[in-house]
């Protein structure tokens, strides 16, 4: 398979898994297929992407963890994202999506203190952003994330 065939895939699996987390409620079984779609979409993304990519690849699977209630796993992923920022840098608002991510899982842990400070930095980032549309998406997000 050539790195055009593995974009290719990347993005059709990343869009599939994106569908699926939008939807606001999923049975068991969409929920496993949410995070398989987003696994595989990384793993194309790992051959031919990006360290945007991979960001994103990851972020994706963190979020579908959160959206299946798997606070544990949300936080491997998140923590993954957060490392591929500290070592490549990322624009600000992938940047805000790294900390999104990080309050997120916090939240499903029930871990107040960790959240708040993620959620914070995740807004700061935001209000970084050049693209009103992108600063306005970003903290309609993060208005969702709660202690559980």
């Amino acid at each position: 398979m050539d790195k055009e065939q593995h974009k290719a895939l990347a993005i059709q699996l990343f869009n599939a898994a994106w569908d699926l987390i939008d939807q606001s409620e999923r049975t068991e079984d969409e929920t496993l297929e949410m995070i398989r779609l987003a696994q595989t979409s990384r793993f194309h993304w790992g051959e031919a992407g990006t360290h945007v990519n991979w960001s994103r690849g990851d972020w994706q699977i963190s979020r579908a963890f959160a959206e299946a209630g798997n606070g544990e796993q949300a936080l491997v992923y998140a923590r993954a994202n957060e490392r591929i920022y500290q070592q490549y840098g990322l624009n600000d608002f992938d940047e805000a999506f790294v900390y999104e991510a990080l309050a997120r899982a916090y939240s499903l842990l029930n871990q107040p203190e960790e959240m708040l400070q993620a959620k914070q930095t995740a807004e700061a980032f935001a209000h970084s952003c050049k693209n009103q549309k992108d600063t306005a998406y970003i903290l309609e997000q993060l208005e969702s994330i709660k202690i559980q």
